[in-house]
């Protein structure tokens, strides 16, 4: 696709173009959120299971 640099979808592009493979600190929060849910719930499960 040809775009102009200087357009709104140049710039993106090259924004996104510019980007390294460098792990976000926003990624980083999900992960260790995402972590927690799944600790917590195994934990549940367990406990569901010993009081069963």
């Amino acid at each position: 696709i040809g775009t102009g640099l200087n357009t709104f979808f140049g710039r993106a592009a090259k924004l996104v173009g510019n980007s390294s493979d460098e792990i976000g600190h926003l990624q980083i929060i999900l992960a260790k959120i995402g972590n927690f849910c799944i600790i917590g719930i195994a934990i549940f499960l367990v406990a569901e299971i010993l009081v069963m």
